[in-house]
């Protein structure tokens, strides 16, 4: 391996690493059940907990399109991730007793998961060079995917007695990422050697001056919020469909077919330069389309089958179609303005998915006249295909800008 590349993996690997905080907050529903025995009469309050940190990561989201043009993505990184240990310590040695401070806690440990993805997209689009731009970004899915399996199992050993703080012994897998961030993490603009960096600036599309914002990472930005509140339909009303609606399956079934939802998902953003290669422009319309027939085929195809064979292989589209956007927009963009588009990327995604809840039941009542879960199913396949087709223009447009070679 040449200097050169020795010198950029140098950089890009704690940008990788620090991936692995950037959804820890979402190990608070596997002690979640403990959680509510413990607080009965509070089940309200306890959902807050749950909720708020959804909330914060949205608001991470988007203050941190500001945050970037004020902050190094080192600082914003190292600064969220002593947030979510701050947050994961409080609750494991005093929110059995409190929960107040499990509010707070879970609050602080949730803005990590909208600032340290927009922060890393900004360092990657100034880090990484040419022949790597379709693949890092896949790439950080697969660690904070990672990052979640390791604390979810760590988790979920830890409270198995009953002892629901525990679950937050999770927080101790966080120290070595800090580490790793303070010592590793680039904060200089000038990552790697100016002679490649002048190389690659000249394979990149010059975007005009007068032009403040690509106008395709815009339009794309806006379909990714309205699509994120259908792509999550299926798995937000996955256990209650297998379960109550249909009466074939349990909750061991629900979480052995997400466990293999969640293997799927990692492939394929590790993989992703494979599906940009092959789809190129079409990329998100591909997903999108692979999305709506997973989707589709769990509420169309009666049994046990349709929903193992539709939610086995539903991230295949969802991951794609989420790392393919988050790549072409943080390369797109040109000076401050990568930072801004990250931010409010990653911002209009937790904004869709937090509304999801309450959008895709409510289109599902709509079109099919029922408040069961399956019509919210048929609603979120509906759209997804309607707004990967949607995509197409903007993601066609930014693909060509980003990669202009191809």
């Amino acid at each position: 391996m040449r200097t050169g590349d020795l010198r950029i993996w140098k950089k890009l690997t704690p940008i990788f690493i620090s991936e692995f905080a950037s959804i820890f907050y979402c190990i608070v529903f596997t002690p979640l059940g403990y959680i509510l025995k413990d607080f009965p009469g509070q089940e309200k309050t306890v959902y807050l907990m749950v909720t708020l940190p959804g909330i914060a990561a949205m608001i991470g989201g988007f203050a941190s399109a500001g945050l970037i043009q004020r902050m190094s993505s080192k600082s914003l990184v190292v600064g969220s991730i002593i947030m979510t240990i701050v947050g994961g310590f409080l609750i494991r040695f005093t929110g059995i007793r409190s929960l107040p401070v499990c509010i707070a806690g879970s609050a602080l440990t949730g803005f990590a998961s909208g600032v340290i993805p927009s922060a890393n997209l900004a360092a990657l689009a100034e880090i990484a060079p040419g022949n790597l731009r379709d693949k890092v970004c896949g790439w950080t899915c697969v660690c904070s995917n990672l990052g979640f399996i390791v604390c979810n199992t760590i988790a979920g050993y830890s409270a198995a007695g009953g002892n629901w703080a525990r679950a937050f012994n999770a927080t101790f897998v966080l120290l070595p990422v800090l580490f790793a961030a303070i010592i590793w993490y680039p904060s200089g603009k000038r990552s790697i050697p100016k002679a490649e960096a002048d190389r690659d600036a000249r394979k990149r599309t010059v975007i005009q001056n007068g032009e403040r914002m690509p106008k395709c990472i815009i339009g794309l930005i806006v379909v990714k919020f309205l699509s994120a509140m259908f792509y999550m339909s299926l798995g937000l009303n996955a256990s209650s469909y297998i379960i109550n609606e249909l009466g074939t399956g349990t909750s061991a079934l629900v979480g052995n077919v997400t466990t293999v939802n969640k293997v799927v998902g990692l492939l394929v953003t590790m993989f992703l330069f494979l599906w940009l290669k092959a789809f190129k422009g079409a990329s998100t319309a591909a997903a999108g389309i692979v999305m709506g027939v997973c989707t589709l085929t769990v509420a169309l195809v009666p049994g046990t089958v349709g929903f193992v064979a539709g939610y086995s292989l539903l991230n295949l589209g969802v991951n794609a179609y989420h790392a393919a956007q988050g790549t072409v927009v943080a390369m797109t963009p040109k000076g401050k303005y990568v930072g801004i588009a990250s931010g409010m990327f990653i911002g209009a995604t937790y904004c869709g998915e937090a509304l999801c809840a309450y959008v895709a039941p409510w289109t599902g009542k709509l079109l099919f006249g029922s408040d069961l879960p399956s019509a919210a199913i048929k609603a979120g396949g509906i759209f997804c295909i309607l707004f990967g087709l949607i995509s197409y223009p903007f993601f066609r447009e930014a693909y060509k800008k980003a990669f202009p070679g191809r």
